[in-house]
């Protein structure tokens, strides 16, 4: 057993935790180390002088009304449960008022499909079911189709060629759907949180006309 190993004992051996073989080498060692016994005899006698010191020194006059001072301090520091309750309900009115104003402000928006659906002409259940209505809507149907598989290949982005895919079919198409169309083409990210705050005069975006019938394709 070495100097170190020996350090690392020493608690145990002056609390009389140490025995079996393990105390026999720390013995053995402490027998032929001099340095070892000097520092083993330096903590038992700072043992026995904490032991045998009972002497307790007398408290100031004024300490008891320190102690009292310094815990109103630490008192008087602590947030109030009152004041961080009135806190976050400032936050939260905040936060309620400011929802409020866009909800309120943001330009109301109608719903053209419903208004659209109401009055969109319909075909009569006895001329829907007659073979020349079923050759008609699969002609168009076809050109449809044909005409979507053209702007695919060439590239093009069906939303920004939907008027022009209406031109080219003949066929009547609504101003609000050209309109949204149009503007989906060069739509902005930031555009409609600007226009929610300070709405834009509508701008009249070139339709193509719009029919009552369908024309002949």
């Amino acid at each position: 057993m070495n100097c170190l190993q020996a350090e690392q004992l020493f608690d145990a051996y002056l609390d009389g935790q140490l025995a079996g073989s393990l105390r026999l080498e720390f013995d053995a060692h402490r027998l032929r180390c001099r340095r070892c016994q000097q520092t083993l005899a330096m903590l038992e006698s700072v043992g026995t002088l904490i032991a045998t010191d009972t002497a307790q020194p007398p408290l100031p006059g004024d300490f008891t009304d320190r102690v009292m001072t310094q815990i109103a301090r630490r008192a008087a520091r602590r947030p109030r449960p009152l004041r961080r309750l009135l806190l976050v309900a400032g936050a939260v009115c905040q936060a309620a008022a400011v929802l409020t104003f866009v909800l309120y402000w943001m330009p109301q928006q109608s719903n053209p499909s419903a208004d659209r659906a109401s009055t969109a002409p319909r075909v009569a259940p006895e001329y829907a079911n007659t073979p020349e209505f079923r050759a008609v809507r699969e002609l168009v149907v076809d050109r449809v189709e044909r005409r979507l598989w053209e702007v695919h290949h060439a590239g093009a982005q069906l939303t920004t060629d939907l008027v022009g895919l209406a031109r080219y079919l003949n066929i009547s198409l609504p101003a609000d759907v050209a309109r949204e169309s149009l503007k989906m083409a060069g739509a902005n990210p930031w555009q409609a949180l600007w226009d929610a705050f300070l709405p834009r005069a509508e701008e009249e975006t070139e339709t193509p006309p719009t029919t009552d019938e369908l024309h002949s394709i």
